[in-house]
């Protein structure tokens, strides 16, 4: 009996023990929060004009206005109504028994936000959206005619003149926070683009002079480097940009290498305006900064949220996981998961994602061999409900990258092709230039000439990433 007692009160001891550590060490932590690290504050530094929407950014989100209505006004309009609409009843953090609950709430929340918003127009028509012919396929060889024909623009001028407004408006900013974001329509500015294209197409078929090809290049030149600049914003418009840069390209390689010779002054115009695209992995480089916004947002947003924890544990150890919530702790393994991130867009040979540092600090939280029951070690770590947050959202963004190099890679054909043609060069001419392409004519991956087929004049090229409109791993072009 007394074994049984002595061995009741040690197992008292011990738990009493081990809850007495527990709330002394949340207690500590609370009152000894961690710093941000210099890496944070200078990524809150650079990040901070993508924190609040700007006009442009207004301009952007009201670029269907009506007819006679700012743009810049009525997007203020959606955004005020979409932010009020979600503070008021936000779904982000709510739970549902059922999917049939969830989908009926979702319905009623999207029922109601589309009545309010629909009042900014103040009952007049909008203007019509743009989108793109189910029956176009845009692609690699297409020919110059099919770009032409397939892009034959009706009457836009309004549309087109409010788009060209935001991409010469500069900073758009974002709404940070994801529970209060709106996300703008970007295919009617991408179908604009094409559309764009379809007059440069157009022109240079019809043109018979330097002067007149000259005029149809303007239809490119005064866009491409406003469309990578566009890219330098939110992470969707980088890809909304990387796309619309894509066939920019594919449609001046395709007026290229369909002219026997070009002007020695267009030519080099046009390879000049070709540099820009050398600068879109560092776009979207900053388009990846610009979701630490977010992460901040979330961060900031959660804090005494009951429902809200490390998701282990019972409700007490929910709730000292809450109080003992670091926002340094939390944003800095953030940072950490960005700039690995920005890292590995801005190189060519990205490393594996799981050796990024925050992923590695995530994958050694708790006690990792206890597999399961890790938790039992993650509940006495600093901040944990943090940091299981921030190990969830941890960003890999690379693939994102290699879409922007691959575009690079593209651009590098297209010079090739354009100084080939400035060259004059045909036959065993033409195959000792590729050969011996210089430098921004070659693979940007291998930094090896572009493989060539005499017979058949065409280059192949090597995609990293698979694309809708490049391909699954490589694709052609005519030279």
């Amino acid at each position: 009996m007394k074994l049984v007692k002595k061995i009741a009160l040690w197992s008292v001891g011990i738990v009493g023990a081990l809850v007495l550590a527990f709330i002394g060490l949340h207690v500590y932590y609370r009152l000894t929060p961690v710093e941000l690290s210099e890496e944070a504050k200078t990524l809150l530094a650079e990040t901070a004009h993508m924190g609040q929407l700007t006009d442009n950014g207004y301009r952007l989100h009201g670029l269907l206005a009506p007819e006679g209505m700012d743009p810049v006004a009525y997007g203020k309009c959606l955004v005020d109504a979409h932010v009020a609409h979600s503070r008021e009843d936000s779904l982000f953090f709510k739970k549902f028994d059922t999917d049939g609950e969830r989908d009926a709430a979702f319905k009623l929340y999207s029922d109601k936000l589309k009545r309010t918003t629909d009042a900014c127009a103040e009952g007049r028509p909008l203007l019509q959206s743009l989108v793109r012919p189910k029956d176009l396929k845009l692609a690699p060889r297409l020919p110059l005619g099919e770009w032409a024909n397939a892009s034959r623009p009706p009457s836009y001028e309004a549309l087109n003149s409010r788009w060209e407004s935001v991409l010469s408006g500069g900073v758009r900013g974002n709404i940070p926070d994801p529970t209060l974001a709106i996300i703008s329509s970007l295919q009617t500015p991408l179908e604009l683009e094409r559309r764009q294209l379809g007059l440069f197409a157009s022109d240079w078929l019809a043109a018979n002079t330097v002067v007149a090809r000259t005029a149809a290049w303007q239809h490119i030149s005064t866009r491409l480097v406003p469309l990578v600049a566009f890219a330098d914003g939110t992470l969707i418009e980088s890809m909304i940009a990387t796309a619309g840069v894509t066939r920019q390209l594919l449609v001046m390689q395709a007026a290229a290498s369909g002219a026997n010779e070009l002007d020695q002054t267009l030519s080099r115009e046009m390879l000049a305006t070709l540099e820009a695209v050398d600068r879109l992995p560092l776009a979207v480089s900053n388009a990846i900064g610009a979701e630490f916004q977010g992460s901040v947002a979330i961060t900031d947003n959660i804090l005494g949220r009951q429902d809200f924890g490390s998701g282990y544990g019972p409700a007490a150890v929910e709730w000292m996981g809450r109080f003992a919530f670091d926002r340094g702790d939390t944003l800095n393994l953030f940072a950490m998961g960005y700039r690995d991130s920005q890292r590995a867009v801005q190189s060519r040979t990205r490393g594996s994602t799981r050796d990024f540092r925050a992923s590695v600090f995530a994958a050694n939280m708790g006690c990792p061999s206890f597999g399961d029951y890790a938790w039992s070690c993650l509940v006495f770590e600093r901040n944990a409900a943090g940091r299981v947050m921030a190990a969830i959202a941890i960003p890999a963004y690379g693939d994102y990258g290699l879409r922007a190099w691959d575009v690079v890679n593209l651009a590098a054909a297209t010079r090739l092709t354009i100084e080939a043609r400035r060259r004059g060069l045909q036959g065993d001419g033409l195959v000792q230039f590729i050969a011996n392409a210089p430098e921004g004519m070659r693979d940007v991956y291998t930094e090896q000439a572009f493989a060539y087929d005499a017979s058949t004049k065409k280059l192949s090229i090597s995609l990293r990433m698979k694309s809708t409109v490049l391909g699954d791993k490589s694709y052609q072009l005519s030279l």
